[in-house]
């Protein structure tokens, strides 16, 4: 499948978690199959790194957990939605690859959504 960004699947908790398991975002795979991809990709990187800073300065003692905090917001923001699967049955499947497509409009362009 055509995917934007590759991230660790986490912890599953199908009652927490808006896709059924959470993401460990300190390491991450950027692909983009052309220049408006890598825009959208991009784009997304730039919003959890600021968000992340901004969450730094009002917390300086936090560190480069911010950073992490950044991408996490950011993700939640981006109107997350699993393709063909329910949170339930993602939580079910913690081994598996699972696509994930983001629905906020400024994350998406004339070739589709941005896809995790």
């Amino acid at each position: 499948k055509n995917v934007d960004i590759f991230v660790q699947r986490g912890q599953c908790n199908s009652k927490k978690e808006p896709i059924g398991c959470g993401l460990i975002w300190n390491f991450l795979l950027l692909r983009g199959s052309n220049s408006e991809r890598r825009a959208l990709v991009l784009a997304f990187v730039e919003d959890a790194i600021k968000t992340g800073m901004v969450d730094f300065y009002l917390r300086w003692w936090a560190g480069h957990h911010c950073i992490f905090g950044g991408f996490a917001k950011s993700f939640k923001q981006s109107a997350p939605a699993l393709d063909g699967l329910t949170a339930q049955e993602n939580a079910a499947r913690p081994n598996s690859t699972t696509v994930i497509t983001s629905r906020a409009k400024k994350y998406c362009s004339s070739h589709g959504c941005l896809r995790l």
